[in-house]
C-alpha cells in the first residue's frame, strides 16, 4: 500500500467521522442543515446548505477554517467534531437534554402566561355576569373561584415535589438493589 493510498484512506475516514459527528451535533441542537449553514456563514465563512449535506455524507473534505466555524456554530470545541463514539455520544446526549430542558422551560413559561391570561378573562366574564344579573348556579361560581385561585408558582412547586418524591423512591429502590446484590455476594463469598 502506497503512502498516497494510506493518506487517502485516513483522509476519507476523517471526512466520514467529522461529517457524521457534525450531523449528530446538528440534530442534537435541533438545527436544520440550512440553519447550520447560515450560522457558519454568519461567522464569516461562506457556506450553503448543500455544503453541509456533502460534508455530513463524507463526500467533501472539511477545511480547518470551516471546522472552526462549524464548531463555533454548534457551540462545541473543535475537537468534538473528531471524537470517537463513546465520548461523543455522551456530548450529543448532553446537548440533546440541554435543548429539551430549554424547550420545556419555554413551554412552562408560555403555559403560565396563558393561565394568567385565561384567569383575567374569567375575572372579566364573572364581572360581566354579575353586572347583568345572569343566573349562575353556586356550583359553577365555586368552580370559577377555584380556577381563579390557581397559583402558577404553587403548581410548579407541586410538580417539583411530586418529581422529588418519585426520584427519592427510585433512588431508594436502587440503593436497596445494590445492598441486596452486595449481601448476596457476601453470602457467596462467606
Amino acid at each position: 500500500m502506497s503512502i498516497v493510498t494510506l493518506h487517502q484512506e485516513s483522509s476519507d475516514e476523517f471526512d466520514a467521522l467529522a461529517g457524521a459527528n457534525i450531523a449528530t451535533l446538528r440534530k442534537a441542537r435541533g438545527m436544520t442543515q440550512a440553519q447550520l449553514a447560515d450560522a457558519v456563514a454568519a461567522k464569516g465563512v461562506p457556506f450553503r446548505q448543500q455544503t453541509i449535506v456533502k460534508i455530513e455524507k463524507g463526500q467533501r473534505p472539511l477545511r480547518f477554517r470551516e471546522a472552526d466555524a462549524l464548531a463555533d456554530a454548534l457551540d462545541v470545541e473543535i475537537g468534538s467534531l473528531l471524537h470517537e463514539t463513546p465520548q461523543f455520544d455522551d456530548m450529543a446526549l448532553l446537548l440533546s437534554h440541554m435543548k429539551s430542558v430549554h424547550e420545556k422551560c419555554d413551554e412552562v413559561r408560555s403555559a403560565a402566561t396563558k393561565l394568567l391570561e385565561y384567569q383575567e378573562a374569567l375575572k372579566f366574564t364573572l364581572g360581566t355576569v354579575a353586572r347583568r344579573g345572569t343566573p349562575v348556579s353556586k356550583y359553577v361560581l365555586d368552580q370559577a373561584q377555584t380556577a381563579l385561585n390557581y397559583d402558577v408558582e404553587a403548581i410548579v412547586q407541586s410538580a417539583i415535589a411530586v418529581r422529588a418524591a418519585e426520584m427519592e423512591v427510585s433512588n431508594a429502590e436502587m440503593i436497596a438493589a445494590v445492598e441486596w446484590q452486595t449481601f448476596e455476594m457476601d453470602e457467596k463469598d462467606g
